[in-house]
C-alpha cells in the first residue's frame, strides 16, 4: 500500500476477517461444501 503523502514509500496492508461458522448444516449443504472444497473429509 502507498503511504499517505509519500507516493514512493510502501507500507503494510492489514486485513481483518470476521468469520462466522454455522452451528448446523443440512445434508445438502454438507455435500455442496464437500464438492466445492474438493472432497476434504
Amino acid at each position: 500500500m502507498p503511504v499517505s503523502k509519500e507516493p514512493n514509500q510502501r507500507g503494510n496492508l492489514r486485513i481483518k476477517f470476521d468469520v462466522r461458522f454455522p452451528s448446523r448444516l443440512s445434508s445438502e449443504q454438507k455435500s455442496d461444501l464437500r464438492r466445492v472444497l474438493g472432497g476434504i473429509e
